[in-house]
């Protein structure tokens, strides 16, 4: 595994450095300082002997343009002398920008690689760390078992020590001490307790940090007591880091030794959980309060999520992304759960979903829930994140078309455009491709723009109703009577022939054509027979509109709303329902 990885980082180095070769060679702002760079020896970083910051800093500002890159080196190396890997790893990265070529310099690797692995990011660590020169460098290999520390790979990082061992009599005592720590942290981790402290002998007995690590391999060896005395006196005097390992570790061995925690222990644990972010620290509170979480599988969420997406993945990722995966479905199509936290849920947590079939039909069951309560908005959403992070091809078609139309119900016209614009790069089937149009021209008309709503219609089949309803909401009556004759002697069922006959005649009123109104009649008329509406037809027919505003506001107000509109034309926005809502 290790090889595998390392030959992995190091061609992936490699490609970055290299660049695509169409583009030639990558060109130097300051050269000539990598070559330079590369015959000298492997860098020393200790703080003891280092100048002040100030002093390397103001050698950058006064030196020359020649010497910018060797002041620059400087400053780094001294940065990391005083423990500001932050700082330096920007200083190297602006090099790095100045001259492209020091990528391939194994001493600028080793800096760089040193500096990510004192900002606990192992992976880009082990990165720099990969170069070939540096496979057999004893101070690289010690900084290569911290990374693989930070990976969470153990068994990789105790390998790193039989060469990294020589490196330590170059060290300054504090760097020499906290890889002596690292390596029997690698111990304990895989199984070897006992070589762990036979590692930790040589340190003091009121060594706070080989203290704790002497309790974690009391505990494996079956010394509760001692183990639990040790972490008292690293409480009392360890490093804040040390001090807060060690009350993790003493309410772990409660719960092992005693199956339950005091109160104030809960109370800790809670503190520690709140207060204690990154290293391993968090890794292992994370990890008690999963097991912890029994059947809670909101408390066990929120401790695995934070696992998995801030800390290296261990050798069961795998396995612990299915257990959360099989808690959130479980959460999820719980009916008892509350709607607003059913949302949140997902919205945590949707990093975790199943994959495929099995997550698609979660999102589609929640998404149901919420159309059902009339919460469109909510359901459109979810819906919309399906189509943008996991419908792929086809599967897009039907789903962008729900997505818009219960935007649409939401009255997010602009939300239906985005969502129908968001998935047309798509070769869909006709029909499909003619239903999104549809409910674009639907959105675009309530977005006030009719004209251009009517010109996405224009060459969509089976569009006529739609077009008719959209004249119909704007009063444009001549247009609306062209678009609705077809509805006159459709095969529609009684009712519906019923409304579209009396919205023809309400428009041929409207525009006062009499002889059109007496051939609707005519030709039509008997549809209404014995109907209740069939009184306000023949006022239509024989009155007079100026002097008969009410019958057409009584007409209008009789209408069924869009019983006899196509599906798509029920979610066109009624300005007489808005004027109604402003009035």
């Amino acid at each position: 595994m290790k090889a595998a990885m390392l030959a992995s980082l190091l061609l992936a180095a490699a490609s970055v450095s290299a660049g695509p070769a169409t583009d030639g060679l990558p060109e130097a702002r300051r050269p000539g300082f990598a070559a330079r760079l590369a015959e000298r020896p492997l860098p020393h970083f200790a703080l003891p002997g280092a100048p002040a910051l100030n002093d390397t800093l103001l050698a950058i500002a006064a030196g020359s343009a020649d010497d910018r890159q060797l002041l620059r080196w400087d400053h780094a190396l001294n940065l990391l002398a005083h423990n500001r890997a932050a700082d330096a790893s920007g200083v190297l990265q602006v090099m790095l920008d100045d001259d492209p070529d020091l990528a391939l310099v194994a001493n600028y690797q080793f800096a760089l690689g040193a500096a990510y692995a004192s900002m606990y990011r192992g992976e880009a660590a082990l990165m720099a760390l990969s170069d070939p020169v540096l496979a057999a460098e004893p101070r690289a290999c010690l900084w290569r078992m911290r990374a693989f520390m930070l990976l969470g790979m153990p068994a990789d990082a105790e390998g790193e020590w039989a060469c990294g061992r020589a490196g330590l009599k170059e060290l300054e005592d504090e760097r020499r001490r906290d890889f002596r720590y690292d390596y029997a942290a690698a111990l304990l981790a895989v199984g070897k307790a006992e070589e762990a402290v036979t590692a930790l002998a040589s340190f003091p007995e009121d060594d706070a940090g080989a203290n704790l690590l002497r309790g974690k391999a009391l505990v494996d060896l079956g010394q509760p007591q001692e183990a639990r005395h040790l972490f008292a006196r690293v409480d009392l005097s360890g490093s804040p880091e040390e001090r807060a390992d060690a009350q993790f570790s003493t309410i772990a061995l409660t719960k092992a030794v005693n199956g339950s925690l005091t109160e104030e222990q809960e109370r800790q644990l809670d503190r520690l959980s709140l207060s204690w972010r990154g290293g391993d620290l968090e890794r292992r509170l994370l990890r008690f309060e999963l097991q912890e979480a029994g059947d809670d599988d909101e408390r066990a969420l929120a401790a695995g999520a934070a696992l998995l997406r801030y800390h290296p993945p261990g050798p069961h990722a795998r396995e612990l992304g299915e257990e959360l995966a099989s808690r959130l479905e479980r959460r999820l199509e719980d009916e008892r759960v509350p709607l607003d936290r059913l949302g949140g849920l997902f919205w945590e947590y949707r990093d975790l979903l199943p994959g495929g079939l099995d997550g698609d039909r979660l999102v589609g069951t929640l998404a149901d829930r919420f159309r059902e309560a009339g919460l469109y908005e909510r359901a459109a959403e979810l819906l919309d994140y399906r189509l943008r992070v996991r419908a792929r091809d086809l599967a897009k078609g039907p789903l962008s078309i729900e997505v818009a139309r219960l935007f649409l119900l939401a009255g997010q016209p602009q939300r239906a455009v985005d969502a129908l614009q968001a998935s047309d790069d798509v070769r869909f089937t006709d029909q499909m491709r003619w239903d999104r149009q549809k409910l674009e021209a639907v959105a675009v008309y309530n977005l006030s723009r009719p004209k251009e709503a009517l010109a996405i219609l224009q060459d969509v089949p089976g569009s006529d109703d739609l077009a008719a309803a959209m004249h119909w909401e704007s009063g444009n009556w001549t247009a609306f009577t062209a678009a609705n004759r077809h509805s006159l002697a459709g095969a529609g069922n009684a009712e519906v022939r019923k409304v579209a006959v009396l919205k023809h005649a309400v428009a041929l009123a409207m525009t006062g054509d009499r002889a059109a109104l007496a051939a609707l009649d005519r030709d039509h008329g008997r549809v209404l027979d014995g109907d209740p509406l069939e009184a306000l037809f023949d006022v239509l027919v024989t009155g007079s509109p100026p002097s008969r505003s009410d019958v057409f506001a009584e007409a209008l107000a009789a209408l069924p709303r869009s019983a006899n509109e196509h599906e798509f034309a029920k979610l066109i926005r009624s300005r007489r329902d808005e004027a109604a809502r402003e009035g």
